[in-house]
């Protein structure tokens, strides 16, 4: 096996770990997601660590300044296959 199999064969492996935790997390809650919510919270409540969340962006597009966009993108779209 050369180099190149060897990275190419290590992304698949760690997404089958990744999925194999997710699977083991998931089957512990009974598959409920609050139950992992509420889990988690706890963890972070334990860990003593001050958790920021991320800010949430405000989009402010109008319908028209949206439509303007699309057509602008079509156009351009349309003189590239002409």
């Amino acid at each position: 096996m050369n180099s190149h199999e060897t990275d190419s064969d290590a992304p698949d492996e760690i997404l089958a770990e990744v999925r194999r935790i997710k699977e083991e997390l998931a089957a512990a809650h009974g598959y409920d997601v609050r139950k992992m919510l509420e889990e988690a919270r706890r963890d972070q409540a334990r860990s003593g660590r001050r958790m920021i969340p991320a800010p949430q962006q405000r989009i402010e597009t109008t319908f028209q300044q949206a439509t303007g966009l699309v057509l602008e993108k079509n156009v351009e779209l349309y003189q590239r296959l002409s």
